[in-house]
């Protein structure tokens, strides 16, 4: 981690960075495992996955978006207590945590009251009425949620899959609860199968807004959701 700038005592959005009349938007993709609820360390293989590359699509943002980068570059270490992070010296900045051999930082957490929007499309292989009632749609979309906010424990960090740019993982969220919008769009799956794919195997196609949360002082402009 690089040396922290100590900040000013002023909320984070009145900084020059222009946040508070911007929402930042943005679009993740992940093709993969999105397994169902009955299979524990397939679950923890999946989020690992859908974290790495996620993972490599977040740092492709902070390239592409300075605001993000300068955050990231004045994060704080955080520690973990229950779903919270709390840092550990005052900073309204990014926090980073470290847990099962990585250091997490999410880009939604609670201390800034920052929430996120997300529209996803869900495809997948098989007819119309299996997709919902035969796929276990809301356990694979908690599956998700779960792989879109840093892991909680070690336990949920399997050694075996590795991110591919580093010890330092990017995370949407610090925990699902912030996600107060979630719209899902399922359909058909119609690429046929590669090697090393499964007919299991999703593709989530997802629209992601990044907001002030409500009583913030910055969600003046968001109008009706």
């Amino acid at each position: 981690m690089s040396a922290v700038r100590a900040w000013p005592r002023y909320p984070w959005w009145v900084d020059d960075t222009e946040w508070i009349t911007h929402p930042v938007d943005f679009h993740l993709s992940y093709k993969g495992p999105l397994p169902k609820s009955d299979d524990r360390h397939a679950r923890v293989e999946a989020k690992q996955r859908i974290r790495a590359c996620i993972n490599t699509q977040l740092w492709q943002l902070t390239e592409l978006d300075k605001r993000f980068r300068t955050e990231i570059d004045r994060a704080v270490l955080a520690e973990m207590r229950g779903s919270r992070l709390i840092p550990k010296e005052e900073s309204p900045g990014f926090m980073v945590v470290h847990v099962g051999g990585y250091w997490f930082l999410p880009l939604v957490d609670r201390r800034r009251s920052l929430v996120c929007y997300l529209n996803i499309k869900f495809l997948r292989r098989g007819s119309v009425g299996q997709i919902v009632h035969g796929g276990d749609l809301d356990n694979r979309i908690k599956t998700l949620c779960d792989a879109l906010r840093i892991p909680q424990h070690a336990n949920e960090v399997p050694a075996g899959i590795k991110a591919p740019l580093g010890p330092t993982m990017l995370c949407l969220l610090e925990d699902d609860a912030l996600i107060v919008k979630l719209l899902i769009d399922t359909g058909m799956l119609l690429d046929p199968l590669v090697e090393g794919e499964s007919a299991t195997d999703v593709r989530l196609e997802m629209d992601v807004s990044i907001r002030p949360g409500p009583g913030t002082g910055a969600d003046h402009w968001l109008g009706q959701p």
